[in-house]
């Protein structure tokens, strides 16, 4: 699983439940939490602010609280002196950023965040938001001092009445995340009169879905969005006759037109009436009730001609032929010309009034011509609202719009909840586009009553409002009388959007009480349990929120027993067992469950009784094993559970690894061979002591033991396994406090965290959160810890960070050996043996013999038969110059510590000087061998050599810088490629020139390039001057057209091309670039050869990177291939350093300061 680490920072002064919500949904986010304290300063000076808090318990109390909670994996008290955490976010570099409900981030925090690729979460903990919803002005709705609109939004006002703004229309206040309209956040003191003055400012609800789409809870997070949106509208005029289609349709019109259905979604919709005034046309009258409106409107019969009159008529009573007359006739009439339906509105405005002898509903319908006519004059809509539903609703009535359904609102205040959709087809009444053949033949022809939802009484002042056809929403009306208390009314499955219509009173989430007046709008997240207490009498008329979800439970065992029963009863049963219901029932269980009852079975049964027995049986068997099974798993399951949560490694004095990548192999085998030394050295002990390795990583246990063994198998096949009996292993997170404590973290010796696979900038931030986690109390250690980084910058903060820790930047010393083993192939040689302990060399340090002390330091080679002199570690009391390699003169004193190479420190203490003899002899003997003639002009020719040795530029005349400028070829551009010309620049001449070849562009080359100058504090490199060629490093022609001729050495260098490459792949790589470079240098050796005799130059050395410990081992065995130049294997000479420095911490202080 990919590692994520996220941050949340806050004052927790103090701490509360809502605080312990927000990290656990930040700590859901990822793999690893991490808690940012704000200090002390962070706190006094918000508590000066306005509501700001006072400062109740200290910074490193409140670190202790934070840290003992069971989510968070670590706690750090934040190190910025302003109100951000922005200095602190950016030491930890974490994945993700996590700000809770109530947090905005700053200015710094979000440059930090940008710069390096923090991904931020904002609103986690979320529980309730107050919004502003977003209203509508459309010329159908109410003026401002008649809708309700107005009234709820505190935008009604006595001293508007005769201004020419108090009849702006308010049609629809929209309540959700609507593309077209989001509501906005406020805050929760915000009014709904002063709403509209801070929206422009706030965040939508949409931008708040989109960064914490954790509120929308399981079901919704993925889309992060409402399934559904809630209206109140306020209708002075009649909204267009429109039908919303199928899911199956919008999807093919969403296709064909795009421009006009703008998504693919479906569209139902529900009404529930706010006063007793509203109406609205839905759904096709009876075919009768049609057949009755055309006796008495005889205009409309004329538009849709005699024939489909008759039709209706003849088709009453017949389903299938009352829709297709009804369709027949609804088309026609859609699809008549305008001079058609004026002359014929015409005519009917002309009769003004019903017959006095009319029913009810013909009057009423001649009145709703009269006021549509008045609204749309000469609209084909006023004659389809002849076939339509004339419906007439009272307060708490819900009218239903079912997809494919015509309707139409004609007047009154409404709630109104529908699945978030644009998608119209509209029909008439009204001037916008009409999709008529669309419409007419989408529409369902079935004459009945209006839809309705009746609502069900969940309990007293309780109704719900939900329909099975419906998926995306339902609604409940709330009504609390005074000092009423409800707890029974959201969903846990999804948010909820609630509107308050009248009253006063409060809603209390996890101890958090909020005052909700008239008009508040607020959602609450999922899964939240709110207490609403009325302080007067409150109306909630519409809260919508997702269905409760239907469980289904599978049957299996009972259906396998059902069908046995049946196959009994099929073969007739026998006289032992019949065929009824109990006797079947019985035989077919005690078959199922015992395979041996059908061996019981008299031979003279007959066959196909015996063959159902069978059968049973035999199912019964399967179904009993593989229930069996199963049973076996889970348990098999729970114990591996808790072996993994409950061991621990128990030891003391331990070699602790943490983390695995691919330098751990390599390092194991340094390891072991200082094992094995110390192990030689008290071999004559009473009772020798067996050092300990141990390995915590996020790896199986078995694939790290695979890998071991598999890789020391191949360097010794009869000792491997007995050298890896003293390797433990542990699966577990590293930068986690309690998996640390399961393998005695405090009580390990040395202490190595190890780079794993992942970038560099990543790998050094999770090597910090490693050392916060063995900083914490509980894990706390006095070890030496060693701590591998790539940024020497991140090295710095090391010792900061835990005082026994030190970072150990290998790469740049690995890149140092690199760049001599191509400039200056013996020192490049010498350094490589050096920095392993399976070479058979290491440097020790060895006190001055007391024979020694009084002579120069250049002498004392010649007393050391087994061993090199590199060097002298002066005295303590040489503060300002504690270590000389090779200045001269400098006479031994005593306190003074020689640095030997040999191959063990007994033969770096063989000193010739030692054996027998006075010292005054040894003195006497040592003069007689160097005469004063002999030594006078040695001492003119160091003083000669001196003058030669300096260069006009202070570049010591040796190695490249001896042969004055080169031409240095760079194949690969790693993420340290900075450092590596660097080092290049220390060591050849002046005029010298790289050649880099790479894939990268040369614009970010040139960007890094600048950043590590300015932060090396120059503007430039002082000695070489870098061309840069962009390319396949395989490709042999893009190789030709690098300077071949004159080019002194090539470094191929492993650069990832894929972030999913490993080692393995770069070395590949590396080989075929090494490989084809030999070969062009080959096909132009007569041409390079005559060169190199005019310029006196030597051949091109080439210098090739592997990593991967395989890749080694075939190289090996491999002859061939290592005859194209030199390898230098990097991992291996890395974990070198760790070992060197696990033997003897004074020794690798020395190695650092000589490489």
């Amino acid at each position: 699983m990919t590692k994520r680490v996220v941050v949340a920072s806050g004052y927790f002064n103090p701490l509360h439940y809502g605080h312990v919500s927000y990290l656990e949904k930040a700590r859901d986010l990822g793999t690893s939490l991490i808690v940012i304290v704000n200090n002390d300063g962070q706190a006094q000076r918000r508590s000066k602010k306005p509501q700001g808090g006072d400062l109740t318990l200290p910074a490193r109390e409140r670190v202790k609280l934070v840290r003992s909670l069971q989510c968070v994996d670590a706690a750090v008290e934040a190190v910025d002196e302003d109100d951000s955490v922005a200095e602190t976010l950016q030491l930890l570099h974490p994945d993700i950023f996590a700000n809770g409900g109530g947090q905005i981030p700053t200015k710094q925090e979000v440059q930090v965040c940008q710069r390096l690729c923090i991904q931020m979460v904002d609103g986690l903990g979320i529980q309730l938001l107050s919004l502003a919803p977003f209203t509508q002005h459309y010329d159908w709705g109410k003026p401002r001092n008649e809708s309700i609109i107005a009234a709820l939004t505190g935008q009604q006002s006595p001293h508007l009445a005769d201004e020419p703004d108090a009849r702006k229309p308010f049609a629809e206040m929209w309540m959700g995340d609507h593309p077209s309209g989001p509501a906005r956040v406020v805050s929760p003191g915000t009014s709904p009169r002063n709403a509209d003055k801070v929206v422009h400012r706030s965040t939508s609800l949409q931008e708040v879905f989109h960064k914490t789409p954790s509120v929308l809870g399981p079901q919704l997070q993925d889309t992060k969005q409402l399934p559904f949106l809630l209206k109140v509208l306020s209708i002075q005029k009649a909204l267009s006759i429109q039908a919303h289609p199928d899911k199956e349709l919008a999807s093919r019109l969403h296709l064909e037109k795009p421009h006009i259905y703008k998504d693919p979604n479906h569209k139902p919709e529900i009404a529930i009436a706010l006063t007793d005034d509203f109406r609205a046309l839905c759904g096709f009258r009876t075919v009768s009730e049609i057949v009755q409106i055309l006796e008495y409107v005889p205009e409309a019969s004329t538009i849709i001609g005699r024939d489909c009159h008759e039709s209706l008529k003849a088709a009453i009573g017949d389903k299938a032929a009352e829709s297709t007359a009804l369709q027949n006739a609804y088309t026609r009439l859609m699809h008549a010309s305008e001079k058609e339906i004026t002359d014929q509105l015409e005519l009917l405005q002309a009769r003004a009034k019903p017959p006095a002898d009319a029913p009810p509903n013909i009057q009423d319908l001649f009145e709703l011509i009269s006021t549509l006519q008045t609204q749309y004059e000469n609209d084909v809509g006023i004659f389809a609202a002849m076939f339509m539903n004339y419906a007439r609703l009272k307060v708490g009535e819900c009218l239903y719009m079912a997809q494919n359904v015509p309707h139409a609102y004609i007047s009154g205040d409404i709630v109104e909840c529908m699945a978030c959709s644009d998608n119209v087809v509209r029909g008439g009444l009204t001037p916008k586009f009409k999709d008529l053949e669309v419409l007419c033949s989408m529409l369902r022809y079935e004459g009945g009553a209006p839809a309705t939802v009746k609502p069900t009484e969940l309990e007293a002042g309780i109704r719900l409002y939900a329909d099975p056809d419906i998926e995306e929403f339902q609604v409940i009306h709330l009504h609390l009388e005074v000092g009423g208390r409800q707890h029974r009314l959201f969903s846990s499955e999804g948010p909820a959007m609630a509107l308050n219509l009248k009253g006063h009173g409060t809603v209390t989430i996890s101890g958090e009480t909020r005052d909700i007046g008239p008009g508040k709008v607020f959602m609450l997240a999922a899964g939240v349990e709110p207490e609403i207490h009325a302080k007067t009498e409150m109306v909630l008329p519409g809260s919508a929120l997702l269905p409760d979800a239907q469980v289904k439970q599978g049957e299996d065992e009972r259906g396998l027993q059902i069908l046995s029963m049946l196959a009994w009863v099929g073969s007739g049963g026998n006289p032992d067992y019949g065929t009824g219901l109990t006797e079947s029932f019985w035989v077919s269980y005690i078959l199922l469950v015992d395979i041996g009852t059908q061996t019981g079975f008299a031979a003279g049964e007959r066959g196909v009784v015996r063959g159902v027995a069978v059968v049973i049986s035999i199912a019964g068997f399967v179904y009993c094993l593989t229930f069996l099974g199963m049973v076996v798993e889970l348990i098999r399951s729970l114990l591996l559970f808790w072996k993994d949560k409950y061991s621990k490694i128990d030891a003391q004095g331990h070699w602790l690894i943490l983390g695995w990548g691919d330098k751990t192999l390599f390092l194991l085998e340094e390891l072991l061979e200082a094992v094995s030394s110390k192990e030689e050295a008290n071999a004559r002990c009473w009772w020798p002591h067996r050092q300990r390795i141990v390995i915590l990583a996020e790896k199986g246990v078995r694939e790290m033991q695979r890998e071991v063994q598999m890789h020391f198998r191949t360097k010794d096949l009869q000792g491997a396994y007995r050298k890896l009996r003293c390797i433990s292993y542990r699966e577990g997170c590293s930068a986690h406090r309690v998996e640390l404590m399961k393998v005695d973290a405090p009580l390990a010796e040395h202490i190595l965290i190890m780079c794993t696979n992942e970038t560099d900038i990543s790998s050094d931030h999770e090597a910090i959160r490693t050392l916060l986690a063995l900083g914490a109390p509980e894990t706390e250690t006095k070890a030496d810890v060693w701590t591998e980084m790539h940024n020497r910058e991140n090295a710095r903060i090391v010792h900061t960070i835990l005082p026994s820790a030190q970072g150990i930047v290998a790469r740049h010393a690995v890149n140092r050996m690199i760049t001599l083993r191509a400039l200056v192939p013996s020192v490049g040689y010498a350094w490589l043996k050096m920095s392993t302990t399976r070479s058979g060399t290491q440097l020790f340090l060895v006190p001055v013999p007391e024979a020694l002390i009084g002579l120069q330091l250049q002498d004392a080679h010649c007393f050391f038969p087994y061993a090199v002199v590199c060097g002298v570690k002066q005295s303590a009391d040489h503060k300002s110059t504690p270590l000389k390699l090779g200045q001269l003169p400098h006479i031994l004193e005593e306190g003074d510590e020689l640095v030997m190479l040999a191959s063990s420190k007994f033969t770096a203490r063989c000193c010739d000087a030692l054996e027998g003899g006075k010292r005054s002899d040894f003195r006497q003997t040592y003069e007689t061998k160097i005469s004063p003639e002999v030594e006078r002009n040695t001492n003119e020719k160091v003083r000669k050599m001196h003058n030669r040795v300096l260069m006009p530029d202070g570049q010591i005349r040796l190695g490249p810088a001896a042969d004055g400028p080169q031409v240095v070829l760079v194949l690969g551009c790693p993420d340290d490629f900075c450092d590596i010309l660097d080092i290049i620049d220390g060591y050849v001449s002046s005029s010298s020139h790289i050649h880099l070849l790479s894939t990268r562009p040369v614009q970010w080359r040139q960007t890094q390039l600048r950043l590590n100058l300015a932060r090396w504090g120059k503007l430039c490199f002082d000695r070489i001057t870098v061309t840069h060629h962009v390319g396949s490093r395989r490709d042999p022609a893009m190789l030709e057209k690098l300077p071949l001729d004159i080019a002194d050495c090539a470094l191929v260098l492993s650069e990832r091309e894929d972030f999913g490459e490993n080692a393995m792949d770069s070395d590949a790589r590396n080989l075929t670039i090494a490989i084809n470079l030999r070969y062009v240098l080959d096909c132009r050796a007569d041409a390079i050869s005559q060169h190199r005799l005019k310029t006196y130059r030597k051949k091109c050395k080439i210098v090739t990177e592997i990593q991967d410990p395989k890749s080694q081992i075939v190289l090996a065995e491999n002859s061939s291939v290592r005859k194209t130049g030199s390898f230098v294997f990097t991992s291996a000479t890395e974990t070198g350093v760790f070992a060197i420095a696990v033997s003897c911490k004074a020794v690798y202080d020395l190695f650092t300061k000589l490489i």
